[in-house]
């Protein structure tokens, strides 16, 4: 860490060097603002805090003024307070009226932006608002701002219906613009909250709704635009036309689309008119969207009003990516709930029946996954600690003729979508390769280790077609579910997404090591095994063979030490 600093005044010294270089070179004239997109871009590809940025911005920033760039020292400049304000460091700016005067139009409006949401993080929201109401007269964004600062829930200063006419004009001069779908949405979203929960309270809505008019010292005819039932679409459709023009947001919007399709169906609240809004947004998305969500579409996929729209977003999705797919909806073919194994196996036929591709797939991993759960299920007699699959499970170790097979290896670096950023309708539905890196297998090592523990769990050992080898745990819970061993990584995923957003968390790499989790069936399947770990029970028996030669573990000294 003590070397850091001096790395970064390297890195400052190059750059310094480098534009030195284009200010010796007569034939270089490169555009306004293009040295400072260079600059910032490798700023940032090197992840550093807020101080080292500011280490790194600063010395650059002079360096342009004194070439005489006045556009790209303005850019470094502006890059620089949005960094502070966001890392909520105080930072002092000049009205961009003064300090921006000599820069290009759109950087003036970047600036006075900046200004207002300075204002408006340091409570001066009554300024920051007036700000942009004289701003957003003629530039949209400034007035979609606004709008979203006057509609939080802490400050109200819009009835619905004014809220709702200003929302409606953004989009209109903002067609393209992901976010001003998506607070628009959020509006709506906050309305239909407090009507849910007046609902699920007091089972009526129009109560919900007279309160809410008195909190906000409005008559009740003015407290929403939309009856109820369009309130609940509109707020879907705006959510989901959100993701058709940027994926910004979306794990946060198809997950709160899927729990407002839950509370509609729990609550009996307009559940077939927001349905239908699902299934008819979903005829222009693209299947990796609902790739991301599918665990939560195969939990959902069981109660009897959602059954219909969600099994066909399912097909979608294992249509486009079977190999993927059915390792997730395996849980649902080989289940021990016969309604939903039916539905798992009426899904997979489906599929299996658009092609012969398909029909293929599907009966390899539906027959490889059936000895698998075999696997895990096998008790085998005290005192073996290794399996032969050669000898018990012939089919797993692969080979020619009935026996031969090949299946994606389920890691979470293979079984996880790669999405680049979009920001536009023309990328959301440009075709993409989510999965780069594929990894198939056609064998399992014949050796299977057979852990001492009461559920006897066992360390298979998938090998790749270039002949790299990848452990996995198999093994079985009698009085267990690994449905929350799968949340648990669904979880810990979210939070390293989280750090993933905070510089100090990237610089000293925070993050929870996650594993995929392969439902076989509610109570077996497949854990990934960590690289360069080992079981602690086996640590603790090499301890005590070492230090406690010939003494004979008891049960109560074993769990002392754990």
């Amino acid at each position: 860490t003590r070397a850091y600093q001096h790395l970064l005044k390297l890195h400052v010294l190059s750059e310094i060097a480098w534009l030195s270089g284009i200010r010796a070179d007569s034939g270089q004239h490169p555009a306004p603002g293009a040295l400072a997109k260079k600059l910032l871009a490798r700023c940032n590809a090197t992840a550093p805090t807020y101080l080292g940025r500011q280490s790194v911005l600063s010395p650059l920033r002079v360096a342009l003024l004194e070439m005489n760039l006045t556009e790209d020292a303005k850019q470094v400049e502006l890059e620089f307070i949005r960094l502070s304000r966001k890392h909520s460091f105080p930072i002092v700016m000049e009205h961009p009226a003064t300090s921006f005067c000599h820069a290009s139009q759109e950087l003036q409006v970047r600036a006075q932006l900046e200004w207002g949401k300075l204002l408006y993080t340091r409570d001066f929201r009554h300024d920051a608002l007036q700000h942009m109401t004289k701003l957003g007269t003629r530039y949209p964004k400034a007035r979609l701002l606004g709008t979203r600062w006057a509609t939080e829930a802490s400050s109200e200063l819009l009835i619905p219906k004014v809220a709702e006419a200003e929302f409606e004009e953004i989009k209109d001069k903002l067609p393209e613009d992901e976010a001003a779908w998506f607070y628009h949405a959020s509006y709506l979203d906050q309305l239909l909250k407090e009507q849910m929960t007046s609902r699920s309270t007091s089972g009526d809505a129009a109560g919900g709704a007279a309160s809410r008019g008195l909190r906000r010292g409005q008559g009740s005819a003015s407290v929403c635009p939309f009856d109820l039932r369009k309130l609940v679409v509109f707020t879907l459709r705006g959510y989901l036309q959100a993701l058709h023009r940027g994926n910004k947001r979306l794990h946060f919007i198809l997950n709160r689309v899927l729990q407002l399709a839950w509370d509609c169906c729990e609550l009996n609240l307009h559940k077939v008119e927001a349905l239908n809004e699902i299934e008819q947004q979903a005829l222009t998305m693209e299947p990796w969207m609902w790739y991301v969500v599918l665990p939560q579409l195969i939990s959902r996929v069981h109660n009897p009003d959602m059954r219909k729209v969600f099994t066909n977003l399912i097909m979608s999705v294992m249509s486009k990516y079977p190999h993927h797919a059915f390792w997730h909806v395996v849980q649902l073919v080989r289940s021990g709930n016969k309604d939903h194994q039916r539905l798992g196996h009426e899904m997979t036929l489906a599929v299996a029946r658009q092609n012969s591709e398909h029909h293929r797939v599907m009966s390899t991993y539906a027959n490889l996954c059936g000895e698998l759960n075999n696997l895990a299920t096998a008790n085998p007699p005290d005192g073996h600690y290794t399996m032969s699959l050669s000898r018990h499970f012939p089919v797993l170790v692969g080979g020619g003729g009935r026996t031969k097979w090949k299946v994606l290896i389920p890691l979470q670096s293979v079984m996880t979508a790669q999405i680049p950023r979009m920001r536009s309708q023309k990328e959301t539905k440009a075709s993409i390769n989510v999965f780069p890196e594929l990894l198939f297998s056609e064998r399992c090592l014949d050796q299977v280790d057979v852990f001492r523990t009461k559920e006897r769990p066992k360390k298979l050992v998938f090998q790749s077609q270039d002949g790299r080898e990848y452990p996995f745990l198999c093994k079985a819970e009698r009085r267990g579910d690994l449905r929350k061993d799968s949340r648990m990584m669904l979880f810990g995923t979210m939070v390293n997404q989280l750090l993933e957003q905070n510089p100090d968390a990237r610089r000293r790499n925070l993050r929870l090591i996650t594993f995929n989790v392969v439902i076989l069936q509610e109570s077996c399947g497949l854990i990934e095994w960590v690289s360069k770990t080992r079981g602690l029970r086996h640590i603790i028996d090499e301890l005590w063979k070492r230090f406690r030669a010939g003494h004979q573990q008891s049960v109560r000294e074993i769990k002392e030490i754990f």
